[in-house]
């Protein structure tokens, strides 16, 4: 009867003993598994946030490829812009250049004219004056009136000089005044134009 109670307790003991150790190894098996799914949970969470600030930085630099576009373009209109008010003011120069240079032959052939009318002019007066001091004369000897007509050429002649000085005097002076006012007109003018191509270069760039 002992043996047999001890054989039981011996069976009994080897039981539990084997149901501990069962026990334990499912224990470790679910530390196990949840220590695994932890590092899945980690893992997965990591690779999101790498996933999160890539998509970040893709859609900065996205963001910043649109405003080096923007940029770009902005740069490329002020640029032509630029190129057509230079190409407006050189054509506009140039003709204004042509212009000027037109009325610059025009006015040169007219003074040119009034110049050889004047000439003529003097010229008739010229002759009228030494034909007036020969009527003057007349009455007299040869030699007297041939010295007579000496001084008067003389006379006649310096008074010819004198007009043509005062003449010349006061033709310098009127071109001296009209390029005074062709002066003012041209700085008048180019302000006028610099302020057009003011107002066009804000109005490309959208201001009114």
């Amino acid at each position: 009867m002992d043996v047999f109670m001890m054989i039981r307790r011996q069976k009994l003991t080897l039981f539990i003993d084997t149901k501990e150790t069962s026990t334990v190894l499912e224990l470790k098996k679910m530390i196990e598994a949840e220590k695994k799914r932890t590092e899945l949970r980690e893992e997965r969470r990591k690779k999101e946030e790498a996933e999160t600030k890539r998509q970040q930085e893709l859609t900065k630099a996205e963001e910043s490829y649109k405003r080096w576009l923007q940029e770009k373009e902005t740069e490329r209109k002020r640029i032509n812009e630029e190129k057509r008010l230079e190409k407006e003011e050189k054509e506009t120069r140039q003709v204004e250049e042509e212009k000027e240079l037109k009325e610059l032959r025009e006015k040169k052939y007219k003074e040119w004219l009034e110049r050889k009318d004047q000439e003529a002019r003097i010229a008739d007066e010229f002759k009228k004056l030494k034909a007036d001091e020969y009527e003057m004369l007349s009455g007299g000897s040869l030699s007297s009136i041939n010295n007579a007509s000496r001084e008067s050429d003389h006379r006649a002649f310096q008074r010819w000089l004198r007009r043509k000085y005062e003449q010349s005097m006061e033709q310098n002076r009127q071109l001296r005044l009209e390029a005074k006012r062709q002066r003012r007109r041209q700085r008048r003018s180019l302000k006028r134009h610099q302020l057009q191509q003011d107002l066009q270069l804000a109005k490309s760039f959208g201001y009114s």
